[in-house]
């Protein structure tokens, strides 16, 4: 792993993006995944690599009708193994699907904040080495953080678009999205080390987008 990284951007429209996920009867993280999903896989078939599976991390919410009122994040990090094969882009994303509801419904999801505070107790060396151990086994990582269905203001001047970004955390990518009205904005950090051609991944990525549009 360097000590640099590279920021790349993109968007697309959310309404197109909630049809698509619609499809299958899903939702717009459906998409926003199956996007990533189909880019890794173009992005390894162009270097001659098929791989079955990929390892991605992303955030869970288990916020609930008990923790609806409750303030701050209510999320657990999740490992899920994403199939790269697949027939057509609609078993994609039934994959996809699959795989995350899987992880959200996982019984040991409330079994993690007992275990944090126990965490919370041991040197902090220790945990930064479990942390640390577990984050090298991922290839990617994907937030979805729902952002402003309406305009936003900073000192009175209209805000045009935000871009998330979010750290790779021993990952070879990190990409992130933030809606914001009808635009899905997505922040690509890439590790340089891992993926020497950026160029030619954010190629493959955006036309993965392309694909899935087209759905709608």
């Amino acid at each position: 792993r360097p000590l640099s990284n590279h920021f790349e951007v993109l968007s697309m429209p959310l309404d197109e993006a909630k049809k698509v996920g619609k499809r299958i009867a899903g939702t717009l993280n459906d998409t926003f995944v199956g996007g990533i999903v189909r880019g890794m896989s173009l992005y390894h078939r162009h270097h001659g690599h098929d791989p079955q599976v990929l390892r991605m991390g992303m955030p869970i919410s288990i916020r609930d009708e008990s923790s609806s009122s409750s303030a701050g994040n209510a999320f657990v990090p999740a490992r899920l193994e994403m199939p790269m094969r697949f027939d057509n882009l609609e078993r994609l994303l039934q994959g996809v699907r699959s795989q995350c509801l899987a992880a959200r419904d996982e019984p040991a999801n409330h079994l993690v904040a007992p275990m944090s505070n126990l965490l919370n107790r041991l040197p902090t060396t220790i945990v930064t080495q479990l942390f640390g151990s577990l984050m090298r086994g991922l290839d990617f990582q994907a937030s979805n953080v729902p952002g402003s269905p309406f305009p936003l203001y900073l000192c009175g001047t209209p805000i045009q678009a935000v871009f998330p970004f979010g750290p790779t955390a021993g990952a070879a990518v990190n990409v992130t999205l933030l809606s914001y009205q009808n635009e899905l904005n997505v922040g690509v950090n890439v590790d340089p080390a891992a993926v020497p051609d950026v160029d030619v991944f954010m190629e493959h990525l955006r036309t993965a987008y392309d694909e899935l549009l087209e759905l709608a």
